[in-house]
Parts: structure tokens; sequence; C-alpha cells
């Protein structure tokens, strides 16, 4: 009888109880819907350009390596795509907006 090797590794990880949890769907929305009003409330207090994509991309590594620390040591699986495509997406139409705004104001007055 022949058993392959990915038999046996799914036989252990069933005996050890060692298998990925996922997050429940309702906190992936509220991670993703987080991550959005995150980039509004920095776009909205954090005046300078260069400051506010630095703190983008500073809350995109520190997500990704909480991400990574939970998958390694807890096995949850975290969503990675979803919100950090929320946090950079709005953040820069946001940054757009806002400049298309300045710019619209500056020149009717």
């Amino acid at each position: 009888m022949l058993i392959s090797r990915m038999q046996l590794n799914v036989l252990a990880a069933t005996m050890d109880h060692e298998f990925l949890r996922r997050l429940p769907v309702a906190l992936d929305l509220v991670i993703v819907s987080g991550f959005g009003l995150l980039a509004w409330l920095l776009l909205r207090r954090v005046g300078r350009w260069l400051i506010c994509l630095l703190s983008f991309v500073a809350l995109s590594v520190v997500y990704l390596s909480l991400a990574f620390l939970l998958y390694n040591f807890l096995g949850m699986f975290v969503p990675i795509f979803p919100p950090l495509l929320t946090l950079l997406a709005c953040g820069f139409l946001g940054f757009v907006a806002q400049k298309l705004h300045n710019r619209s104001h500056g020149m009717a007055g």
C-alpha cells in the first residue's frame, strides 16, 4: 500500500490540530473598513504629503508584519490584499482629490 508524503503530512496535521484558522468574515470587513477610515483620518489630519506617504508605507509594513506573525505563530490566516488595497487606494484617491480641491479653490480666489 503506497501512501504519499502529502497524505502523511495531512495525517500528522490532523493528529496535532495544526490547521489554519480563518478570521470571521465580519472581522475581515471591520479590518478593511478600519483601514479606509484610517486613510481618511491621515489625509485629514496630516498636512504634509511626505509625512502622509511615509505613514501609509509604515502602516502597510506594520500590517504585513502583524499578518506574518499571526500566520506563522498562531496559524491564523489574515487577509492581506483587501486591507492594503483599501488603505493605499483610499490614500491615493484622497490625496488626488485633495490636490484637485486645493487647485480649484486656488484658481477661483
